[in-house]
């Protein structure tokens, strides 16, 4: 059987394990998926998320082009608005 090996999502192939592949292997694309999630979902201690991502499809969907923390860009639009209000 070729145990597949992968370090992200992408590199999965969903067509393994094949059907002709030897069960006592199966445990091994398993575990694989487990470490692919947990490097791809790293989380803030590595370990993989602590907690439920709650946030639906169309939220996440609009954080699309945000590259820093959404708070300190608001923040900055609402100063430079109060200067140019005077």
């Amino acid at each position: 059987m070729a145990v597949e090996l992968a370090n992200n999502i992408s590199e999965l192939d969903d067509v393994y394990p094949l059907r002709k592949d030897d069960l006592t292997e199966g445990s091994t694309h398993i575990r694989n998926l487990k470490t692919t999630l947990k490097a791809q979902f790293a989380g803030v201690n590595g370990n993989g998320f602590s907690k439920a991502i709650t946030a639906i499809e169309d939220e996440i969907n609009y954080l699309e082009g945000l590259n820093s923390n959404l708070q300190l860009q608001l923040n900055s639009i609402t100063a430079r608005l109060e200067l140019l209000e005077g």
